[in-house]
């Protein structure tokens, strides 16, 4: 589980477990690998990573970053986009699509 805190600076910092598949265990072992790792968002990343509460969409997250930063939207747009997309790759957020119904 991502562990998370601001520092003094509002900026987030991100501590990740490491994977811990049974065959990396002996790297682990014969290099002293950590078990966990950091990663420090700058302001803007660490902006995202706060509009990220669970309860916005992306789209009301993109409304929101775009009238903060009195940014078009578009572009706005494409860079939340892009950024949450590697922040899904890394498995740091995950993405809920609700199912409607056809009724």
């Amino acid at each position: 589980m991502v562990e998370w805190q601001k520092n003094e600076n509002g900026e987030v910092a991100l501590t990740i477990p490491r994977r811990s598949e049974w065959y990396l265990k002996p790297v682990f072992l014969l290099f002293s690998v950590p078990r966990h790792r950091k990663l420090q968002l700058d302001e803007l990343g660490s902006e995202v990573w706060d509009l990220c509460d669970g309860h916005r969409s992306v789209g009301d997250m993109i409304k929101e970053f775009s009238r903060r930063h009195q940014l078009n939207r578009k572009e706005t747009e494409v860079a939340m986009l892009t950024y949450l997309r590697q922040l899904a790759k890394r498995r740091l957020v995950a993405l809920h699509v609700p199912i409607r119904s056809r009724t």
